[in-house]
């Protein structure tokens, strides 16, 4: 049975500028509904798609956008079948009735064809990237791709004299985790080093730092310096994003750099150096965007670096042909607000994989939480992605929407067990949260049964913060509450509350969603419907995030194995399984519940009070030990510290014995009967 087009929600958020931007929401005749928030450029080509705003500015609102999706499209697309995507896109277009959309709005449109894509996943049950993949890929292999990380801004990114617009890495790594950790490695020593050479050293619109330099090879020499210090200059290329149109001044006939005008030979000549001295993987928009003749000449004597089009090709079919014909580029940027509605962006990409010509798939200057580039670029098998810096929640949700896709996609890479530690009042400045992560500490969690919003948030920033200076990942689990009551000593389930995801727990989930959080755990699940009813508020939220279901009831025992199909992960929440079933089943419930996630290659979390009493005493007793061992040994992927790190007195000194204990348990493979 096919549903269709219910109801279409357009409301104005702030994209990453605080400039207002449109969301839109499809809600289907099936109850599934999913919500695109549509990103902004800064840097725009002339043939980009026109984008709707309320007073014809870049910075004006979208109430006229909005009033369009409520009013006269609302009227056409409704009962539309969700998966008839080229049906609605071409009815779209046609209803505006213009070549770049100028009458509804490019952002209208795409906002609506996304959003319809993303509603078809949900009404499917599938995820993004695997109905994209089934639907216009499937000739393609799936696959994570380059991690294009743009950490010094210029341009028109930045309030710099700098011309050139992007200067990126790009890791040599073969798994997105280790990409993004080199990439935090670099961006941090980056900053430790700009800092030394400038009085202030501040961001510019997609994360990287704006630095005052006019010569536009010297962001590379420090790019090199940086990575030469870190002993990783081999693990990482470099790449940039020219955007030449932004400097090209026609009456003067060249490129304004600094104080000097580059004509097109000395623009050539320049990119030949530069291409010598730093062995660039790639270059975007080098010139100007009808400069079809000097791309091709670049791409034929750049010495092998890869030619890149944007501003040149804009998402559209239409100049791709060109620019194959007159054989201008090696890649071009996929940006699909560019063009307006998805169908396009797809025939775009489809074209260019058909003559070989690489797709990689981009953000905008003005960005929004939404992931959906993350799966259109694995979908596609794209050669890479641009995301932006590590940091800003806008880009990070891309980076972890690819990693949740890579730990569902690549179970099999043996990673070492994480140790989860729960922040609290013992841990909650950033010198602690610093010296827990030293200690070994890998995931940060929140406990949403107590605390508030700005305790939340201040430790959520101390996280990020910590985590750029050293230069690791430090993922954030949000726990939500579920329906529990809270006593004197502990809590346990309000059983007068039917639904397990409570009021608060939405508001709690916005919340961590707003904030980029990397997984969500679910409290007092009782089967897959709620793991179900908990992503679906994530999709129409625009924001889907990796989730957790806590075993703590019987329940969810008897509906284990849908559970576990349905979630991301699974956490053993010994305490409150505890009270639900006779204790002494407890060590075979673990045992079973681990070697079921590990056949389902699931991620599993052992938790509850694992080093129960370092809450007072500096070391743990010899059961707690024999515990986390026994954890591991068994094939657990994490182990969690609760009251351990959140209120006793030792946190650090916990993490720490409990890093040592995981760290023997694997280096001298203990096996449960060694341990007996």
């Amino acid at each position: 049975m096919s549903f269709t087009i219910a109801k279409l929600i357009g409301e104005s958020i702030k994209d990453s500028r605080g400039i207002p931007t449109l969301k839109v929401t499809v809600v289907g005749s099936d109850g599934s509904s999913a919500s695109f928030a549509v990103p902004s450029g800064a840097s725009t080509g002339i043939h980009e798609a026109h984008e709707l705003r309320d007073d014809g500015t870049s910075h004006g609102d979208v109430t006229k956008a909005i009033a369009y999706i409520h009013g006269e499209i609302s009227d056409a697309l409704i009962g539309k079948s969700l998966t008839a995507q080229r049906e609605v896109d071409e009815l779209l277009i046609a209803l505006d009735g213009t070549d770049t959309k100028e009458r509804l709005g490019g952002n209208t449109l795409i906002g609506i064809s996304i959003a319809l894509a993303k509603t078809a996943a949900a009404s499917e049950g599938k995820e993004v990237w695997q109905y994209l993949h089934e639907n216009y890929f499937n000739d393609r292999t799936p696959s994570s791709p380059k991690l294009y990380a743009n950490i010094i801004n210029g341009g028109k990114h930045a309030a710099t004299k700098l011309a050139f617009q992007e200067y990126h890495i790009v890791p040599k790594k073969t798994t997105v985790h280790e990409s993004l950790e080199l990439i935090s490695r670099i961006q941090e020593k980056l900053y430790e080093v700009a800092c030394e050479r400038f009085p202030s050293v501040v961001t510019g619109d997609e994360g990287g730092y704006a630095l005052p330099y006019t010569d536009v090879q010297e962001p590379l020499a420090l790019l090199h310096e940086v990575a030469t210090l870190l002993n990783v200059r081999d693990d990482v290329e470099f790449a940039l994003d020219v955007a030449a149109s932004s400097f090209f001044d026609e009456a003067k006939g060249g490129y304004s750099i600094g104080d000097e005008v580059y004509d097109t030979h000395k623009m050539m000549q320049l990119y030949q150096d530069i291409v010598s001295t730093y062995g660039l993987l790639s270059v975007e928009d080098p010139f100007h965007e009808e400069d079809f003749t000097s791309f091709t000449e670049l791409k034929k004597n750049g010495k092998g670096v890869i030619v890149v089009g944007d501003d040149l090709t804009t998402t559209s079919k239409k100049r791709l042909i060109k620019a194959v014909a007159s054989h201008s580029v090696d890649a071009l940027i996929i940006k699909p607000n560019q063009i307006g509605t998805l169908i396009e962006t797809i025939e775009a990409m489809q074209y260019a994989h058909t003559h070989d010509v690489k797709c990689i798939v981009s953000h905008r200057s003005g960005e929004t939480l939404d992931d959906f580039i993350a799966d259109l670029a694995y979908a596609s098998g794209a050669f890479g992605i641009k995301a932006g810096a590590r940091g800003p929640k806008e880009r990070e949700v891309k980076y972890s929407r690819l990693l949740a896709i890579e730990k569902k996609q690549v179970p099999s890479v043996k990673t070492s067990v994480k140790i989860i530690t729960t922040l609290g009042p013992a841990t909650n400045t950033k010198e602690r949260i610093a010296d827990i992560i030293s200690a070994g500490a890998d995931i940060a969690r929140l406990n949403f049964s107590w605390g508030t919003y700005e305790n939340m948030l201040e430790l959520i920033t101390y996280v990020r913060e910590v985590a750029q200076e050293k230069g690791v990942t430090i993922p954030i689990l949000q726990d939500l509450s579920g329906p529990r009551l809270v006593m004197n000593k502990g809590h346990k389930i309000n059983n007068a509350i039917t639904e397990v995801i409570t009021e608060k727990d939405k508001q709690d989930l916005i919340f961590g969603l707003d904030n980029a959080v990397e997984y969500v755990a679910l409290s007092y699940v009782s089967g897959p419907d709620d793991i179900h009813a908990l992503r679906n508020l994530m999709v129409l939220h625009g924001n889907v995030t990796p989730i957790i279901a806590k075993i703590e009831r019987q329940e969810a025992l008897d509906n284990l194995h849908a559970i576990c199909d349905a979630a991301d992960g699974i956490m053993i929440a010994r305490g409150d399984l505890g009270t639900a079933v006779p204790i002494e089943e407890l060590p075979l419930l673990e045992k079973d519940i681990i070697e079921l996630c590990n056949e389902k290659q699931k991620f599993v979390i052992v938790a509850t009070e694992m080093m129960l009493t370092m809450v007072e005493n500096e070391t743990p007793s010899r059961a707690e030990v024999n515990d986390v061992a026994t954890a591991v040994s068994l094939g657990a992927n994490a182990v969690m510290l609760s009251e351990e790190s959140a209120r006793g007195k030792h946190p650090v000194e916990t993490v720490r014995m409990m890093k040592k204990i995981v760290s023997f348990t694997e280096e001298e493979k203990i096996t449960p009967h060694h341990l007996i």
